[in-house]
């Protein structure tokens, strides 16, 4: 019996292993055709994968040919056979019978047959440019928060596949940002402008603690969705990853200074009031 329950259990796993496996090769389709309208050229397979440069989306389309064989025009069967034997009203005698005489087959053209025609299309679509903005741009001060946003927002890419319009879709998901100090940190979220609260601590903003030149970078990551002649959005499994530029901060010493008075952080212009 042990036997026979550990094979049953390599057997069960071996063909999950198949359906994960299948699952994993099987492209995202647009929509679902029946055999009868695909035979009939009625509805397009469309296809798309998730690739380095973008998204890829494929079509193919089949319109089936016909066997020719068969005659053009109007032409019908002849009258059954008149069971009367030796009438001298008979036009044609087979066999002692009698039966009328055959229309005529006006048209006796052949039709040619005609080969099975099918059309493949491919179209390509990337996200457009990313991009960030750093607060205040190009410097800042140590140890208060340096700001950073991006600007990606979702887009979509229009094009034709087929002859039929079809639409893909880029969201950034992810925010991938390396502060030139050894510091990186991946957000959800895009961030936004402190606008007049200037130094404020933001989601995205970062303090350096020592005066010098850093690179900011940013990765954006996205999610991508597609649709074909105006159906439903199909999402894609995987990600694609653009580089959002890079900027120099330039973070300065700070030299105590004996003012009559201060000034507000509002009016600062690099580092100075």
């Amino acid at each position: 019996m042990g036997c026979v329950l550990m094979s049953l259990k390599v057997m069960a796993t071996a063909v999950l292993g198949i359906a994960l496996a299948l699952g994993t090769l099987t492209p995202a389709l647009a929509s679902e055709c029946t055999h009868a309208a695909r035979t009939s050229g009625q509805c397009s397979g469309v296809g798309a994968v998730v690739t380095s440069e973008g998204v890829t989306v494929s079509g193919t389309q089949v319109t089936p040919g016909s066997s020719g064989g068969g005659y053009r025009g109007s032409w019908s069967p002849p009258p059954p056979r008149d069971p009367v034997l030796g009438s001298a009203q008979c036009e044609v005698k087979i066999a002692g019978l009698c039966r009328g005489s055959s229309p005529s087959r006006d048209v006796v053209e052949r039709e040619e047959p005609t080969p099975p025609q099918s059309l493949s299309d491919v179209a390509q679509f990337a996200p457009g440019g990313a991009e960030f903005v750093q607060e205040p741009a190009g410097w800042s001060l140590p140890l208060l928060p340096t700001n950073v946003f991006s600007t990606s927002t979702a887009t979509t890419e229009s094009g034709e596949l087929l002859g039929w319009p079809i639409e893909v879709r880029f969201t950034p998901v992810a925010y991938t940002w390396s502060f030139g100090d050894g510091t990186t940190r991946v957000d959800s979220s895009p961030g936004a402008s402190w606008g007049t609260r200037q130094f404020s601590v933001t989601p995205t903003s970062h303090r350096y603690e020592i005066s010098g030149d850093y690179r900011i970078s940013l990765e954006v990551t996205y999610e991508a969705s597609y649709r074909f002649d105006g159906g439903a959005f199909q999402s894609l499994p995987g990600h694609i990853t653009r580089s959002g530029g890079e900027k120099v901060v330039e973070v300065l010493s700070v030299t105590p200074v004996l003012v009559d008075r201060g000034c507000h952080s509002e009016t600062l212009v690099a580092g100075r009031c």
